[in-house]
């Protein structure tokens, strides 16, 4: 058994001559473990740990990836230390100088958190196969081949491809080089995506907008088409936008200059899968910028606007009109949203009444931020005075 042997040649390597290790092994039937899924075998662990503490031993190591699902729960029912994998791992990699790594084994390895978390907590940033595709590909290998004693060269080299940088960038002149890592064939005439970066544990600032006037219809109207038309912004748009910022830093796990293209982002439910949750394309964005994209409408927060009030005295010149926004909150947590209002009628312009404070973010445009409770609502009203 491998484990045996290296744990024997490594007490021997530290204490010399006929010292080796003094243990005790518990060999689990993979058999049982299958036949109830890793996430319903604490039991078997359980009953493993307790015999070994039985038997006098002073810690505990799981000798599987996966076990460790429960490492927390075991080394609190037994009051013995287990010795995590996942820490002496980290503790291996950082002693090597790295703060990235790949990490390839079962689908519960991979995509659930209990030994992604163990790694980040010190400090290393943690890489996963994107495509769901590939970790299925690896679980097969880990548990029909690898479990087995086999070795499949095709797999091997698919290992290999799923571990391999994706880019390498450089600055030169006013430009930036990028190569590929990986080799890509592209036929007569073909165009092909190819993945460019991923990153892992960004902290990114999920921003709810709702810029409730319609006026798409209106893009050939002058400013005075605007003032005239009284019709002008009445009509209601129910989308909330759904934005995603974040700094495109080294502190936040990127840091490198990113080119013209698409970008991807996913999220880990509450099962621990990666899940997609939107896309947008990016302009050309140097390193240690704030990148703000737009990946979609809300599905569970909504919006509605319209106009309450309007009087306009053409003789004197000026306008009043008022405004109702209500933005309703139908998700099980708390959300904020900022209500955008663009007071396009006139550059002359002030709020002579309003519900919630506002700031005005540019000549024209304010901004109300307000939080609505877990299926609540809120609602803002304002006035605006314009005279030319």
């Amino acid at each position: 058994m491998d484990y045996y042997k290296f744990i024997n040649e490594g007490v021997n390597s530290k204490l010399g001559g006929l010292n080796f290790a003094e243990c005790i092994i518990y060999s689990l039937n993979f058999g049982d473990i299958q036949a109830k899924s890793w996430d319903c075998s604490f039991e078997l662990l359980l009953d493993a740990c307790e015999s070994l503490k039985r038997s006098g031993v002073d810690s505990i190591v799981l000798g599987a990836n996966t076990a460790h699902l429960f490492a927390d729960q075991l080394q609190e029912a037994i009051k013995l230390p287990i010795i995590h994998i996942g820490a002496e791992t980290a503790k291996a990699v950082n002693r090597r100088g790295f703060v990235k790594v790949g990490l390839l084994g079962t689908k519960f390895t991979m995509e659930m958190d209990f030994y992604r978390n163990k790694l980040e907590e010190y400090g290393l940033e943690v890489l996963i196969p994107e495509k769901q595709e590939t970790r299925d590909y690896i679980q097969h290998t880990v548990k029909e081949e690898l479990g087995i004693g086999f070795v499949n060269p095709e797999a091997k080299a698919m290992m290999n491809d799923a571990a391999a940088p994706v880019v390498h960038e450089k600055s030169f002149d006013e430009f930036h080089l990028y190569t590929l890592a990986r080799a890509t064939t592209l036929r007569d005439q073909e165009t092909k995506q190819i993945e460019f970066v991923r990153s892992t544990g960004i902290h990114a600032l999920r921003l709810y907008v709702y810029d409730g006037a319609q006026v798409q219809q209106y893009g050939y109207y002058n400013m005075d088409q605007i003032r005239q038309d009284q019709s002008y912004g009445t009509q209601s748009n129910p989308k909330v936008w759904v934005m995603e910022e974040f700094k495109n830093s080294e502190a936040n796990r990127l840091g490198i200059a990113l080119p013209k293209g698409k970008l991807r982002f996913y999220r880990r439910d509450t099962d621990g899968h990666l899940e997609f949750v939107g896309e947008n394309t990016i302009d050309h964005t140097p390193k240690d910028e704030t990148i703000r994209i737009f990946t979609g409408n809300s599905f569970d927060v909504v919006g509605e606007r319209k106009r309450t009030n309007i009087r306009v005295d053409s003789a004197h010149n000026w306008m009043d009109e008022s405004f109702e926004i209500r933005v309703r909150n139908h998700k099980k947590e708390a959300v904020t949203i900022r209500v955008v209002e663009h007071l396009y009628r006139w550059t002359n312009w002030k709020l002579t009444e309003q519900s919630q404070e506002s700031h005005k973010t540019d000549a024209q445009t304010v901004e109300f931020p307000v939080t609505i409770a877990p299926d609540g609502e809120q609602i803002v009203t304002y006035t605006v005075h314009y005279s030319w």
